[in-house]
Parts: C-alpha cells; structure tokens; sequence
C-alpha cells in the first residue's frame, strides 16, 4: 500500500474530509511577525494534530513554517471539517494554511525522516537527504518574505504556491522509489526557510510481519 494523494490541495480555514484508508491529514502553517512567533497547535474539528517540525527566519521580522498531521482514527472523530493554526501572537504580517488527506499511511508510525533549513538572505534552500523506502512520499514546504514563483528541485513536483502581500508559501511532494531524497526549494532573495520530512507507506507494516515470521 504506497502512499497516494486524496482530493486536492485546499488553501484556507475548511477542507471537507476525503474518504479512503490509512489516511493521513497534513497542514502546513505559514505566518509573518514583527517579532517572536511560534506555533502553539493546530486542530482539524475538535481534535489536535501532532506537530511534524517547524522552523523560522529573521531576526526582526520572522517568518515561520510549521507541519502537522493527523492520523485516520482522529480524523474519523472530528467533528466537523475546520482546520486551524494558533500561534504565540497574532502575526502582524498575516498567516495562511494549506492542507492535504493521504491515503495508504502506516499509521502506527507515519512520519519517516524529517529536517528543516532556514536562510536570512538566500534563494534557493535545501535540508539534508532523507532516507525512504519504495512506496513513501517525501514532502517539502517553504516560506519566502518576497514575492516569488518557487521552483522546486530534486524531483519534487510543486502543488500549492501561495501569494500574499507580506510573504509568499509553497507545498509539493515526490513519490519515493527508496533512494534518498533532498528537499530543495528556489524562490526569491529574502528571507526564507524550509520544512521536509517523509511519510511511511504501509507496506512497512507487510513487510515487517513477514520479516517477524520467518525469524
């Protein structure tokens, strides 16, 4: 069972629930800040999701990313199809949600390798590689204080690129064959930083049980 895409992306505050099995909901935060800022949670319905990694550039004005996830029991639970950011502060500059359902999730375990990377004053920016195994997907998310077209690299294919006055977001993902896999995103000069990260295919629990059975 390889990790798929359900429905399409949604930007904004309400994503109705996609049906399918072992599924997976993903929510990218964005937001701007004269200041210190950090995600404090996000939610789909009444339940809380589970933090992926998040990362911030600026040392005035910040620019912070942050990825969650929330696995098939919960999302059978919710209770309606709201999606929701908090952050420590109201962002001065604005704030922005994409989010996305994934079928074919291990749930036991569903997020694989993950890094960040941040940048005061580049273009293009990559994490470190991420080990995969066949049937996984990589995804990868970038925020950017300038208005850019982001290009992405290594493979990945674009799925959201977002615009706003103060600063501009992006989401894409690549089907893994079980090579590694290096997140890099080109947007514009400014201030910008990445999130990527992996997640587990089901396949993985097959596998294992097999592996368990023969020993």
């Amino acid at each position: 069972m390889s990790v798929a895409v359900l429905g399409s992306w949604v930007n904004g505050t309400t994503h109705t629930v996609e049906a399918g099995s072992n599924r997976l909901l993903l929510v990218f935060g964005y937001c701007e800040h004269n200041g210190v800022i950090t995600s404090t949670g996000a939610t789909y319905g009444t339940k809380t999701m589970t933090l992926i990694n998040t990362e911030v550039s600026g040392a005035t004005y910040r620019d912070r990313i942050a990825a969650y996830y929330l696995n098939d029991a919960d999302i059978a639970l919710a209770s309606n199809s709201t999606v929701a950011v908090t952050w420590s502060a109201t962002p001065s500059e604005g704030s922005s949600i994409e989010s996305v359902f994934l079928s074919g999730v291990k749930q036991s375990s569903p997020i694989g390798a993950n890094a960040t990377a941040t940048s005061a004053s580049g273009t293009t920016l990559a994490t470190v590689a991420l080990a995969t195994v066949n049937g996984d997907m990589g995804f990868a998310s970038m925020i950017d204080n300038a208005a850019s077209t982001f290009v992405f690299n290594n493979g990945f294919t674009k799925d959201y690129d977002g615009s706003h006055t103060k600063f501009d977001e992006c989401a894409g993902h690549i089907v893994c064959t079980g090579a590694d896999i290096t997140p890099s995103i080109t947007g514009a000069s400014g201030r910008i930083a990445i999130v990527g990260f992996v997640i587990n295919n089901g396949k993985i629990n097959v596998v294992r049980s097999v592996i368990s059975n023969i020993a």
